[in-house]
């Protein structure tokens, strides 16, 4: 019973996190604008739910969130989607897709890691922040290999680590900074919870 139980929490929370990550891509929601590149929060559900549901629901959310930023592309508002679909839509999808389900599935790992030798709560932070970080780098890794000829990646500079450089903006920093202190405290919290809970059962 109590590992049925445990199987309906865990599909309740992936339905909710699904929800959530696909209503904050395709919308607005998900975006802080600014002067520059628009910081996006959408991966801190990723995130949440690979720390908290473990590697394949880390790797099923990060596949929600990169087909979410695929169908984004296809908006006309999204001028720099639509010059990736028109280039190649194939590439585009991997784009979209496979460093999403990579930075869900090592988000796990990071954690289920750390927790051996480190508290529980250092590992959500440290956690938290590799996912933030390697969705950067995955997404930007896959960007330059699948449209390094292309006119956009050839503005970012004239060699590879100028284009990284141009790549990683202050944004980057931001968002790192938000899915670690968010992360933590969401996981930190829930954690509490479902212990008090626990407690209270037995």
């Amino acid at each position: 019973m109590k590992i049925e139980a445990k199987r309906k929490k865990t599909f309740i929370a992936m339905a909710i996190l699904t929800v959530l990550i696909a209503v904050t891509t395709l919308t607005s929601v998900g975006y802080i604008r600014t002067s520059g590149r628009n910081v996006n929060i959408v991966p801190i559900f990723v995130i949440i739910g690979a720390i908290r549901y473990g590697q394949s629901c880390g790797a099923y959310l990060g596949a929600v969130f990169g087909i979410s930023s695929f169908i984004r592309c296809f908006f006309p508002s999204f001028d720099l989607g639509q010059s990736f679909i028109q280039s190649n839509p194939y590439y585009t999808f991997l784009v979209c897709v496979l460093p999403r389900v990579l930075m869900g599935f090592c988000c796990s790992l990071i954690f289920k890691f750390f927790c051996q030798n480190c508290s529980k709560n250092f590992s959500y932070v440290i956690a938290s922040f590799s996912g933030g970080f390697l969705n950067t780098l995955f997404v930007s890794m896959s960007l330059m290999l699948a449209f390094y000829k292309s006119d956009y990646v050839q503005s970012l500079g004239s060699h590879f680590t100028q284009m990284v450089r141009t790549l990683i903006t202050f944004n980057s920093y931001l968002e790192w900074i938000i899915f670690t202190v968010v992360g933590s405290l969401v996981l930190y919290i829930i954690g509490r919870l479902t212990d008090k809970n626990k407690g209270e059962v037995s």
